[in-house]
């Protein structure tokens, strides 16, 4: 329900607020003074599209401001849950527009901005809009399946055929899914088993680069230690002329010597000799397996660093390479096996879909039959007689689809296997046409009044909005359409604009709109009359002369037969 309506700048209002009640809101004013700036209003709160010549002469930007009372809203409620937009304890929506003389546009709800696409999704069903050149009630597929869900009761089927319907798009998406990875794992599968081929008889180890490095330096180390042991002992003993040879002459020379000091000279050379003995012994043996050992490591570096260079990686990210190519090799392998499975969870699904959508659309056809059979009487009584309304459902074969029903495999559509259209005859003598192309502004209010009048409290909440609702029409049809109206009000809100007297006395709360004709440029006041003000309102609408005492006396009439006098239905 609507509660607030706050205006700056907009069109030819500079400020205006209008408080909203339950029950009948009307608004009223001579011809040209602006009242169809409310349609406009709530059409641009509801993510209509604005321009920026409604920006008022001299001002920068407009600005409207709604207040929104959601507690019979609860698929509002949710949908403001998803979109986590901070509702208070109260659950009202506050909704701000504003656009700028540059055209630039800004919407707010709850003090947060978002997309214009964005306020028309989280503000539908909110306002139900019905004027000229602005029609949005119960045109569209979904507000009709939503109609006729509330007839048949089968709001909670087609909400389970939704949900149902989202897991059978998600299993056909899987199957995509895995079809497009089994052809590109089957264009690689062998280059795949190539490569971990190649690394799997690489034989590599964690860590095996580091050891052969450490393993190549002892290697190394050792090789140096021979080569110097090798030239040692060359030089100590084998070598022509070797420090052995010249020893073992020296102490041939003195050993036939006598005499204590040459015996001292000889014996030290015999002790030399013993330590060259001791140091030959004690040189490292020169080993082939060293070399044997080298090459070894060698060539095992070598075979680790082409298949490194090959692949561009080092020993951790070769190693995490084959764990990978491994790992999707098995999930490559497993496609089939995978794809079988999603396959019969998708049979299951179908099947599911099918019994949710045969049994959805078996309701809403009952529902259509039981309305377009009760409009009748109705559009009569709002002098149409011989109009009608029709609803058509159309369904699209798919071999894709969801069956079978009645033998044949159909489409499933976002709100079921009907695509579902509206039409209207306003004579039988008349072709059928889609209700919002061929009905007029004031046949498809009748028409949406009559449906209030069936569907009593069934009928979809919000706040119904009418814009002369009452065009073309006078006497007993406009007591008739002034009695439904008030019917309806019982159960929602209506916000209507009109030029009848006898409408306007019904309402609850009565607004007026006055426009300023000294004002420099066009200016339109806006505000709630009652008590004396809105005797002289309705005379004038009686008259044309508020003070006129016959326009005022009658005017006193018409609000004693207002909603307290008990009127009854036509």
């Amino acid at each position: 329900m609507l509660l607030r309506l706050a205006l700056e700048q907009f069109v030819v209002v500079e400020t205006g607020e209008l408080e909203f009640g339950s029950g009948l809101n009307v608004l009223t004013g001579e011809t040209g003074a602006g009242k169809s700036i409310l349609i406009d209003a709530l059409g641009l709160l509801t993510g209509g599209r604005g321009r920026a010549e409604w920006v008022r002469p001299g001002g920068r930007r407009l600005s409207i401001e709604g207040v929104f009372d959601l507690r019979d809203q609860p698929e509002t409620l949710e949908r403001l849950r998803v979109a986590e937009i901070p509702m208070d304890e109260d659950d009202w929506l506050i909704v701000r527009r504003e656009i700028g003389t540059d055209g630039r546009s800004r919407s707010f709800v709850n003090g947060r901005q978002i997309l214009v696409s964005q306020l028309r999704e989280l503000t539908t069903g909110l306002v139900w809009i019905v004027g000229q050149g602005e029609q949005r009630a119960l045109l569209s597929q979904s507000q009709q399946e939503q109609l006729l869900d509330r007839i048949a009761g089968s709001a909670e089927a087609a909400r389970a055929y939704r949900d149902i319907r989202r897991n059978f798009l998600t299993a056909k998406n899987r199957i995509g899914d895995l079809e497009r990875a089994r052809q590109e794992f089957r264009a690689e599968e062998e280059w795949l088993e190539y490569q971990v081929q190649e690394i799997d008889a690489l034989g590599l180890r964690p860590g095996e680069r580091e050891e052969l490095e450490a393993e190549r330096r002892r290697l190394a180390s050792s090789r140096s230690d021979g080569e110097r042991a090798a030239e040692l002992r060359s030089r100590l003993s084998d070598m022509e002329g070797s420090v052995l040879d010249h020893v073992e002459s020296a102490l041939f020379k003195v050993e036939d010597a006598t005499g204590s000091d040459w015996e001292t000279i000889a014996e030290t050379l015999r002790d030399v000799r013993e330590k060259i003995h001791g140091i030959v012994s004690a040189l490292p043996e020169p080993s082939e397996e060293v070399e044997e050992e080298a090459q070894a490591v060698e060539t095992r570096l070598s075979e680790l660093q082409r298949v490194f260079r090959k692949h561009d990686a080092d020993e951790e990210t070769l190693l995490a390479l084959l764990s990978r190519m491994r790992g999707q090799l098995e999930t490559g392998r497993s496609l089939d096996s995978e794809l079988r499975d999603a396959e019969s969870q998708l049979e299951s699904v179908r099947d599911e879909l099918a019994a949710a959508a045969a049994e959805l659309s078996a309701r809403r056809r009952e529902a259509a039959q039981h309305l377009e059979a009760s409009l009748g009487p109705e559009l009569e009584a709002l002098a149409m007689p011989g109009a009608g309304i029709r609803f058509v459902f159309e369904r699209e074969e798919s071999p894709d689809g969801v069956g079978p029903i009645e033998g044949r495999y159909f489409l499933p559509l976002e709100g079921g296997i009907d695509r579902i259209s509206l039409r209207f005859q306003s004579h039988q003598a008349l072709d059928w046409g889609e209700l919002g192309r061929v009905a007029s502004g004031g046949e498809l209010s009748r028409v949406l009044l009559a449906m209030q009048a069936v569907l009593g409290q069934g009928a979809p909440p919000g706040s119904w909005v009418f814009d002369e609702i009452d065009q073309g029409v006078g006497g007993e049809t406009a007591r008739r359409v002034g009695d439904r109206l008030a019917r309806m009000s019982e159960h929602t809100q209506v916000l209507l604009v009109t030029h009848l007297p006898a409408i306007a006395a019904l309402a609850d709360r009565h607004f007026t709109v006055e426009k300023d004709v000294d004002a420099d440029a066009p200016l339109t006041h806006l505000q709630a009359v009652s008590g004396e003000a809105r005797l002289g309102e309705l005379a004038r609408m009686l008259s044309g002369d508020m003070d006129s005492k016959v326009a005022r006396r009658h005017a006193r009439e018409l609000l004693r037969s207002g909603p307290q006098s008990g009127v009854s239905p036509s």
